[in-house]
């Protein structure tokens, strides 16, 4: 394989894994790939076992992880909950900057950790405190409204995961949010990840004009080339993700947005699983949501490149905007990685093996 060159990138959407499955050493693996594709820091999402909703957990977190992550900046988006005196409480804590915090998450649905919160005027209420208490921190969102889902799952046809957690279920969820945030007259970043249709893009876009706050579109690898017509085919339940892949319609449409900077940021969604939970097909058994896509970077970046993307778009989405919006401080530095398909082997599968022609 050959190496490239580019900017370190920030990759601010990660899941490293808790306690859940220790043995997999989820974490160590995840910094070893982090290391070996150049990344200079890695985001945190809440969503561990235990969560990451409370100053204690975070701190417990980062000595944790200074075991493996060998010079990267680690950082975490501290979980709001339903219980608003937490939420008060994380927020004041991001305010004041203890330990690096910078930014919090909500889940407006249920994915890995059950951590969502989906009665909407909690939702509602949670963005008015937020106002009250006169946070500028960034504010990120699992945009999904399941009272939209619509059929159900059969594990025995993974391509149902795609049909349920429909595209409108997405973008009706973004529109909530947003509008939440202008009658709280919210001062922070809403910033919303791994988004996955193109008229959520192209509806966010239209709308940073007509608010008073930031908002950000951040893109996954796993959403720009893989989909629902031929991943599951050759997958199956191995790529379950929250949000689902989509219809390869909306699949290129999300990449040309991507090449074109409609977009604001590369996350990669970090979320392994042990292989033999993902690789369940009986009825009624469910797989957890999530792949690994650390190791993609390499891989993703030549991609882009290969698609016509301009240098400066590509600078600004996995390094320049992440590096702002979370207020990181860190000195663009180039880097020359190789993308080693070979470490895909400590999951136990490949979710991007049609696309990088390994196995």
């Amino acid at each position: 394989m050959a190496s490239i060159s580019y900017t370190r990138p920030i990759d601010p959407h990660v899941h490293l894994r808790g306690n859940e499955y220790l043995e997999y050493q989820f974490l160590k693996i995840g910094f070893r790939d982090a290391l070996a594709t150049g990344i200079i820091s890695v985001g945190e999402q809440p969503n561990t076992t235990p969560p990451l909703t409370n100053v204690q957990a975070i701190e417990s977190r980062l000595n944790q992880s200074s075991l493996y992550r060998e010079g990267i900046f680690h950082f975490i988006h501290i979980g709001m909950t339903n219980d608003i005196s937490q939420n008060e409480s994380s927020l004041r804590a991001v305010m004041s900057g203890i330990n690096g915090l910078r930014s919090d998450k909500t889940f407006n649905t249920h994915s890995t950790g059950n951590m969502g919160i989906t009665d909407s005027k909690m939702r509602r209420d949670i963005m008015f405190l937020k106002s009250r208490m006169q946070y500028t921190g960034v504010s990120i969102f699992h945009a999904e409204d399941e009272t939209l889902f619509t059929g159900e799952y059969n594990s025995l046809y993974p391509k149902t995961h795609s049909l349920r957690q429909n595209e409108e279920s997405e973008t009706a969820s973004i529109e909530e949010t947003v509008k939440n945030a202008v009658d709280a007259r919210f001062g922070g970043i809403l910033y919303f990840a791994h988004v996955s249709s193109p008229n959520s893009i192209d509806y966010i876009n239209n709308m940073k004009s007509k608010v008073s706050f930031e908002i950000v579109i951040e893109e996954t690898w796993h959403h720009c080339f893989l989909n629902a017509n031929e991943d599951y085919a050759i997958h199956g339940n191995i790529v379950k993700i929250n949000p689902p892949l989509r219809h390869k319609s909306s699949q290129e449409k999300v990449l040309e947005r991507v090449l074109r900077g409609d977009v604001d940021v590369i996350g990669s969604d970090h979320a392994p699983h042990p292989f033999y939970l993902k690789n369940l097909r009986e009825r009624g058994k469910i797989p957890p949501s999530g792949i690994p896509a650390l190791l993609f970077w390499p891989k993703g970046i030549e991609l882009l490149r290969k698609n016509g993307i301009k240098e400066n778009v590509l600078d600004n989405i996995i390094f320049n905007n992440a590096n702002r919006i979370f207020r990181l401080g860190l000195a663009p530095v180039k880097v020359q990685a190789e993308y080693n398909p070979y470490l895909w082997g400590a999951y136990g599968f490949n979710p991007f093996s049609r696309i990088d022609g390994e196995k």
